[in-house]
C-alpha cells in the first residue's frame, strides 16, 4: 500500500465511500447549472478548469492524449470530449472547445444527473479540480 498524498483525493475516496448509493448513472448529462446545489459553483467554487483551457485551448491532440492517459473513453462533442470515470458510478464529461477567430477557449465539465445522490457540491467541487489536476500533471 501507499500513502496518499493528495488532499483532494483523500478527501473524495472518503466522502465517495460514505456516501455512494447502489444507484447506478442515469446516462442522462447534466451541466453545472442543472444540478440541485447549481448555486455553490459560484464565485470561489467555480469549476476550476482555467489551467486546462490555458494548457489545451490550442491543443486538442493534447488534450486527446491526456486523457487518454487517464482512461477517458472519446465522445462526439465539442472539437475535443472524454467521459472519465474518476470514481466507480462517477462519469465526468470534459469537453474542450479550441479558441478561434471568433470565440476564446473553454472547457464545459458535464456530470451524469445521478452525481448529486453520490456527492455533495464541495465534492463534486473537488472532484472536477482533482481529475483537472491529473490532465495536467500528465504533460
Amino acid at each position: 500500500l501507499e500513502p496518499v498524498t493528495d488532499a483532494h483525493l483523500e478527501f473524495l475516496v472518503v466522502v465517495y465511500l460514505n456516501s455512494v448509493t447502489s444507484d447506478m448513472p442515469a446516462h442522462v448529462r447534466v451541466g453545472v447549472k442543472d444540478l440541485p446545489d447549481a448555486h455553490f459553483f459560484q464565485g470561489p467554487h467555480t469549476l476550476q478548469t482555467d489551467g486546462l483551457v490555458r494548457r489545451f485551448g490550442n491543443d486538442a491532440p493534447g488534450f486527446r492524449r491526456a486523457c487518454n492517459a487517464l482512461g477517458g473513453r472519446p465522445l462526439d462533442m465539442a472539437d475535443a470530449a472524454f467521459e472519465l470515470r474518476p470514481l466507480p458510478k462517477i462519469p465526468v464529461c470534459f469537453l474542450l472547445h479550441v479558441a478561434d477567430e471568433e470565440f476564446g477557449a473553454g472547457i464545459t465539465v458535464l456530470f451524469d444527473r445521478s452525481i448529486s445522490r453520490h456527492l455533495a457540491a464541495d465534492a463534486i467541487w473537488a472532484l472536477v479540480n482533482w481529475v483537472s489536476m491529473a490532465l495536467l500533471r500528465g504533460f
